[in-house]
């Protein structure tokens, strides 16, 4: 259930900036957290167990228990494994998951980020703001995993649109053909403008 919105259309939004706060109802999820902490637990009175029989000294009976609890040990630690592969699989963070077996507390919301940025070409230098073009949920509605939430613009790259009279017609084929350069420039506020040269 979307429990809050924090941006607003339009919005200019850094990378790893809160987005939306999302209350966690789905039963499988509560269910895959509390299995997990259980499997927690059985760890912790297992590895308690085998260090109280450890400290009675050598016997026949103690080294056969603590052999016994090893092998429990063994499985706890393969559960556990399996149900945090099972809150990743449901869409939980490593670092989630991590502070679900440190605080031993369910996750009761989320909250959504923006991404990182990701320029495989590298045609974008430094860092700069994400543009919020669509908010496509509002706050009380419920949400399944992988909807649509908002569409964030990244206005790293640009596509430029000239538009022409019917008499530039013959010159812009001849740019066309020729494969001239474009040059354009950027008006910003306060007069101030910036010219960017070698465009296709």
């Amino acid at each position: 259930v979307v429990a809050e919105v924090l941006i607003v259309p339009g919005e200019a939004v850094e990378p790893d900036s809160a987005m939306f706060r999302i209350r966690l109802t789905r039963e499988d999820v509560v269910t895959a957290q509390r299995d997990y902490l259980l499997t927690v637990e059985n760890l912790d009175v297992v590895d308690r167990e085998i260090a109280r029989l450890k400290a009675l000294g050598e016997g026949v009976i103690a080294g056969k228990r603590v052999i016994e609890q090893q092998y429990e040990k063994q499985k706890l630690e393969a559960s556990l494994l399996a149900d945090d592969q099972a809150l990743l699989m449901h869409g939980l963070s490593a670092e989630q998951v991590a502070e679900i077996r440190k605080t031993r507390r369910l996750l009761q919301s989320l909250t959504v980020r923006a991404p990182d940025h990701t320029h495989e070409a590298g045609g974008c230098g430094g860092d700069h703001l994400f543009h919020v073009q669509k908010i496509a949920i509002s706050p009380g509605e419920q949400v399944e995993a992988g909807r649509e939430l908002c569409v964030l613009a990244d206005h790293c790259e640009l596509m430029v649109e000239g538009r022409a009279f019917e008499d530039d017609a013959a010159p812009l084929r001849q740019a066309v053909k020729d494969g001239w350069d474009v040059s354009a420039t950027l008006l910003g506020g306060k007069g101030e403008s910036e010219k960017i040269d070698g465009l296709k």
